[in-house]
């Protein structure tokens, strides 16, 4: 038997075609299909047994076919005999091979039969691989609308995300702008608390300018009532001295009188004694040399009482000087201090002006037309104290160029006359020093005089015994009397000049003492200059910081304006972007719900692929496993085969059958020319496309979270905005309650009396009712106004639980009183 046709079964049937989608298969005829159904090809239910219908026992024939010889045929009755006729999974060139097979042969064997059927069964096989071709084709152009449909999604998701970046290129522009215009905030924002500081600090230097002025107030009232008392010690040693030069022009008038008598006596004894007078030559011109050296103490007295006197009326005029020097000083400092004032008034209202600059940036077009009108006001008042101020100075700069010229004058005069006080000292000294030498000149002469006394008294012994002894010892006792008298003078004299040294000692002393006060005064000068140079100095500063001010107050009025353009801006923005968000908002939920729905398609879709897979590998195996049941099959049958010619009519059969069958093999191969691939490398294509589209996902979600991200710092910076916003808020009303706090604080005695009774009163009921006065006087804010109410509540608890009153110690009593007192009042301090 001819194995042809099993070996081109073999050869050009491999298992290459492992279809991913199996379909169900549906027959229209009612009749059993020998391949479909479990019964055997022409045979009863019942087991085969090579026997034909009508006859129990036939014996097969085998003919023989020639197709040039012409055999005669038996017409049979087709429909009756041919029942696959009838079925539909047959072509119609099977259907004629079977039934040529048929007429040749009525009744095969089983062999025959069963290749009958499993070439049948191959031609079903390729008929379902077509079928399924197809279906797998439509099923690939469905997947790829879908695949075009989700590139076309895609596109457009790529688009809008594209246009999601360009907005979010200009978010972040408008927020690099933003942080822009936040930090130019901020750098004034530190600006206008740089010049607060530096305006504090100028509170800070006046308040301690004003008290060192009040400190050298102090100091110079102190000064005066010292030279006050000096000035009573003085006037007290001006009369000592005036009472002592009294004392001694009488002494001196007594000494000219009695020199007048002496003199008068001398003349008389001259005319009664011729005799001494040769002997008494000698003590005469003594006696008319001391008249002469009276005389000329007398006139330097007289000149000591004149200088002392031009001194008087000198230091008297010193003493005016000075008062009016400490007066001038008194008014200078007096117009200082007002020009402090005035200076810090000015400040203030420049403070109150800026608070209320603060206040109106936040009013409307007029209010700040108001104020413009009111800084140019304030403009020409500051050009106006400009130049008072100006004018002050070159008024203080002459005064006190005039002051100096006349402080130098009185230093030079002062200086002439201690230089006159040392001369007349010196003099005074040289005078002294001459009359020491002529007090011991006329000690010297009264020894001398004793001596002529001894040698008088020796001859008047040796002349008592003449006659004239009486008048010569009337003489004598007169002589005796006048020096004792010269002798008194001389010790009044001594006296005098220890007097008249310690006159001078106390004008030494008085001339050091105004030396002394002098250097004060110059020291007191150098100090009032320093003062003068640093309040000059502090003006100038003050004249630039206000300049500087001015300055500052027309930027911040320029970048306040520039700031509430550009808030407004912002304010625009943030609503645009608001606008924006909530779109993006909108479009990120739809792109959500598109890529939920996608991603539920696809998974829908990838579902059925791998159903579609596990199918078409369960439909591989059962094909493999039938593939080896053939292959076993055909082995059996070729070890059983005999070679005969009975089956020579049977290959020719096979062979046309497989020409028939298989003729068009090349027709059918390149029909399906547009699927040249295996199947499993379009599984690959798809598993990549897939993959692709899963990667695509992926990206798109992570875009999504970004764009979220960024969605939520878009609103957390307008949460800090908001906030920043509420901060501004809060501390213009700050502001607002310290300007209305400074204007209602006028009557500060009446607020010093609500607090003491609010702090002196018991009752809580009374202390509420004081509590709305001093909010609407303080302006306090609603947090202050309750921690007055529970202060209030909580001290009035204090001063209840401090009573004891079953003491029985009335000193226990006190001391508990004031122990409770001390402590509910230390708890108000804790509370408050």
């Amino acid at each position: 038997m001819n194995n042809s046709y099993i070996s081109s079964f073999s050869n050009d049937y491999p298992l290459e075609y492992s279809s991913p989608l199996i379909s169900t298969y549906y027959y229209s005829s009612s009749t059993p299909c020998p391949i479909h159904s479990s019964y055997p090809f022409y045979s009863s239910p019942t087991q085969s047994s090579n026997t034909s219908p009508t006859y129990s026992h036939y014996r097969q024939q085998i003919q023989t076919f020639f197709p040039s010889v012409e055999q005669p045929t038996t017409n049979f009755d087709i429909a009756d005999r041919t029942p696959l006729r009838q079925h539909t999974c047959f072509k119609k060139n099977e259907l004629e091979i079977l039934h040529q097979i048929y007429i040749q042969n009525a009744y095969p064997s089983i062999d025959i039969l069963q290749q009958l059927s499993e070439q049948l069964k191959v031609s079903v096989d390729k008929i379902r691989l077509k079928e399924q071709l197809a279906e797998a084709r439509d099923k690939i152009n469905d997947l790829q609308n879908i695949i075009n449909e989700d590139r076309n999604k895609l596109e457009q998701l790529e688009s809008s995300y594209n246009e999601l970046q360009q907005k979010y290129l200009v978010f972040e522009q408008i927020k690099s702008e933003y942080d822009v215009l936040q930090d130019k905030f901020k750098t004034l924002d530190i600006q206008l608390k740089e010049q607060l500081e530096i305006n504090d600090k100028l509170k800070r230097d006046n308040d301690h300018e004003h008290e060192n002025l009040l400190e050298r107030e102090e100091n110079i009232r102190l000064l005066k009532s010292e030279i006050e008392q000096q000035k009573q010690l003085l006037n007290n040693k001006n009369q000592s001295q005036d009472e002592r030069c009294l004392s001694l022009s009488k002494q001196i008038q007594q000494l000219t009188d009695l020199l007048d008598t002496k003199i008068n006596e001398n003349k008389d004894l001259n005319d009664i004694k011729l005799q001494l007078e040769n002997d008494l030559k000698d003590n005469k011109q003594m006696l008319f040399e001391t008249t002469k050296q009276a005389d000329d103490l007398d006139r330097q007295l007289q000149k000591t009482n004149n200088q002392y006197e031009d001194l008087k009326s000198k230091f008297e005029q010193t003493t005016n000087e000075k008062n009016k020097l400490i007066e001038k000083f008194e008014k200078q400092q007096s117009e200082y201090i007002q020009f402090n004032d005035n200076l810090k008034q000015e400040l203030q209202n420049n403070q109150l002006n800026f608070d209320q600059i603060m206040k109106t940036n936040n009013d409307k077009i007029q209010i700040e037309k108001q104020l413009q009108q009111t800084i140019t006001n304030l403009q020409e008042e500051l050009e106006t104290t400009k130049i008072n101020v100006q004018n002050y100075q070159s008024k203080y700069a002459e005064e006190k160029q005039l002051s100096v010229e006349n402080d130098q004058n009185q230093i030079i005069n002062l200086q002439q006359e201690n230089e006159k006080l040392n001369n007349t000292i010196n003099e005074l000294n040289e005078k002294i020093s001459k009359q020491t030498a002529e007090s011991d000149d006329l000690k010297e002469k009264q020894q001398k005089l004793k001596l002529l006394l001894a040698r008088l008294k020796k001859e008047l012994n040796e002349k008592n015994q003449q006659p004239k002894q009486s008048l010569i010892d009337l003489e004598l006792a007169d002589y005796e009397k006048t020096i004792k008298t010269l002798k008194d003078d001389l010790t009044n004299k001594d006296k005098e000049i220890q007097v008249l040294q310690d006159d001078l000692k106390n004008a030494n002393e008085k001339i050091l003492s105004f030396q002394q006060e002098i250097e004060n005064f110059e020291q007191q000068k150098q100090q009032n200059d320093e003062c003068t140079n640093k309040l000059q100095i502090l003006f100038d500063t003050t004249k630039n910081e206000l300049e500087n001010a001015k300055l500052l107050e027309q930027e911040r009025h320029q970048n306040d304006d520039n700031v509430r353009i550009l808030i407004d801006k912002l304010q625009i923005d943030l609503d645009n972007h608001k606008v924006i968000v909530s779109q993006l908002h909108s479009e990120k939920q739809q792109l959500i719900e598109r890529l939920n729905s996608q991603n539920e398609t696809t998974q829908r879709t990838i579902n059925l692929l791998e159903q579609n897979l596990r199918i078409a590998k369960h439909d591989l195996d059962i094909s493999k496993q039938d593939y080896d049941t053939l292959q076993d099959d055909f082995n059996n049958y070729k070890g059983s085969e005999s070679a005969s010619t009975d089956n020579q009519s049977t290959d020719v059969a096979v062979k046309t059958l497989e020409n028939v069958l298989f003729g068009n093999n090349t027709n059918a191969r390149s029909s399906p020319s547009n699927i040249d691939k295996p199947r499993h490398v379009l599984f690959e294509d798809a598993e990549v496309e897939r993959q692709r589209i899963e990667e695509e996902l992926s990206k798109t979600r992570y875009r999504l979270l970004n764009t979220t991200e960024l969605l939520n710092e878009s609103e957390l910076n307008n949460v800090r905005l908001s906030e920043q916003v509420a901060l501004l808020k809060e501390e213009i009303r700050r502001m607002e309650r310290n300007i209305d706090r400074t204007e209602s604080i006028s009557n500060l005695e009446y607020l010093k009396n609500i607090i003491l009774k609010f702090f002196i009163l018991k009752s809580t009921f009374e202390r509420l009712q004081l509590i709305p006065v001093l909010v609407t006087m303080l302006k306090l804010s609603p947090d202050e106004q309750a921690k007055l109410v529970r202060v209030a509540q909580q001290t009035s608890s204090i001063d209840d639980s401090s009573s004891n009153p079953n003491e029985p110690n009335t000193q226990q009593v006190t001391n508990n009183n004031s122990n409770p007192s001390s402590s509910a009042w230390s708890s108000y301090l804790n509370i408050w």
